[in-house]
């Protein structure tokens, strides 16, 4: 038997209302309405600061108890897997570039990782004091730093994970 393919279009009516400028988002924004989303963003960008600040915070009191009871270390790698891909992801969000590649190079650092000696760990603290640091500038372009200053950092950084894998 030979059936012939029916073709379904989809109801437009989301895609209408989303669209429309009387029911749904109007594409084209007016300057209050840029205003207003950059005010939202603005104060966003402040609050991200505070939470990174507290997420950090947290991680140091971790990390000072994994130095002293190397039995939670499992769970304190798990610990940094969420924590930096969450600073990653809204670093990046809210432009704080700087800060979203060194979130990133601790995640990599953590990520497959099951257990971590001294040295690994020392790795591991160096990466949340520059977030840290990173965030008290985080104001400033480039987190107040030259170029070359920033390139050698993340090089740094990068020379220095590749050494204590």
């Amino acid at each position: 038997m030979s059936r012939r393919a029916r073709i379904i279009n989809p109801p437009q009516d989301l895609k209408r209302r989303a669209l429309s400028a009387t029911k749904g988002l109007n594409l084209e924004l007016t300057p209050q309405e840029l205003a207003k989303i950059e005010t939202a963003v603005h104060k966003s960008k402040d609050k991200f600061v505070s939470q990174v600040a507290e997420k950090l915070k947290a991680l140091r009191t971790t990390h000072h108890d994994v130095e002293k009871n190397p039995d939670l270390v499992g769970a304190y790698l798990a610990q940094l897997r969420d924590e930096s891909l969450a600073v990653k992801g809204l670093a990046g969000t809210f432009g704080f570039h700087l800060i979203t590649t060194m979130a990133t190079s601790l995640n990599d650092y953590v990520l497959k990782r099951s257990e971590a000696g001294a040295k690994q760990l020392i790795v591991i603290r160096l990466h949340i004091d520059m977030l840290y640091v990173l965030l008290s500038r985080a104001q400033q372009p480039h987190g107040g730093m030259r170029a070359e200053t920033e390139g050698e950092l993340l090089a740094s950084f990068k020379i220095l994970t590749a050494k204590y894998t």
